[in-house]
């Protein structure tokens, strides 16, 4: 798919809302990171992840965009122009939350 958008000069957009449940095997392989995949591929891509997916902490929660380089000017402009972001003490408390689970995070 990455290849076919570069190619062909499509935008990828990718729903990540639920990548925290999927894992590509034991250890020590962990999960793929597509991240990496997309941003050295050349390929225009906007992924969207929601921590309202992962951590249903009623309306606590915070949706994120990440745009390839390409575009991120343009996404940023029209995201913070037109949609409502994250209050400074919901993110705050998510970051907050991640770092206890992580720390406190039991091994496989």
């Amino acid at each position: 798919m990455v290849r076919f958008c570069r190619d062909y000069d499509k935008l990828l957009i990718i729903d990540l809302c639920f990548a925290a449940f999927t894992f590509c095997g034991e250890e020590p392989a962990g999960r793929f990171d597509l991240y990496e995949l997309l941003r050295d591929s050349g390929v225009s891509y906007l992924t969207i992840e929601d921590t309202g997916k992962t951590w249903p902490i009623q309306d606590a929660k915070c949706a994120m965009l990440l745009a390839s380089d390409d575009i991120y000017e343009d996404v940023k402009n029209r995201h913070t122009s037109v949609l409502l972001n994250v209050s400074p003490f919901v993110l705050n408390l998510l970051t907050a939350y991640a770092e206890d689970s992580a720390a406190t995070a039991s091994p496989r």
